[in-house]
């Protein structure tokens, strides 16, 4: 499996290309399988201790969800270079076409680990809020 950008650039060939995309989604499933489970836990808890175990869990997988991330984008980029699709002989409408057709996985591919990404922002940011809530007994009056 490919797991570099140097690796992804020197694709030249659309079999190669679909068939590392297709390695490098099954190998990121696994990698993310334990952060979904995470994200899926309901973490409503009066215990701040508890809140504060799952907010690292979760932080913990931020740097690998950001790296399979930046390597779903550059596979997405990579597809829109004119080593595929744009060879293909027919009409510009026919390699237009093409061209979109090898480009849509790769875009649902970087989209789904972007929001990856921001479900595990939003769900560690829910934690600090979590925290000052049950940490704080005052009202806030800092409003700007």
């Amino acid at each position: 499996m490919i797991s570099t950008v140097q690796g992804i650039i020197a694709l030249t060939t659309e079999a190669d290309l679909l068939k590392e995309m297709a390695a490098f989604e099954t190998a990121a499933d696994k990698r993310i399988a334990p952060i979904e489970k995470l994200l899926a836990v309901d973490i409503r808890s009066t215990e701040e201790t508890t809140v504060q175990n799952h907010m690292t869990a979760i932080d913990a997988h931020r740097q690998a969800a950001v790296r399979i991330y930046a390597l779903a984008a550059c596979f997405l980029e990579h597809a829109k270079s004119p080593y595929f699709g744009l060879a293909t002989k027919g009409t510009e409408f026919e390699r237009s076409s093409k061209h979109k057709e090898i480009i849509a996985p790769f875009t649902g591919m970087s989209v789904r680990y972007e929001g990856l990404v921001r479900s595990i922002d939003s769900r560690v940011n829910l934690c600090k809020v979590l925290l000052r809530v049950s940490g704080d007994n005052t009202t806030n009056t800092n409003i700007n």
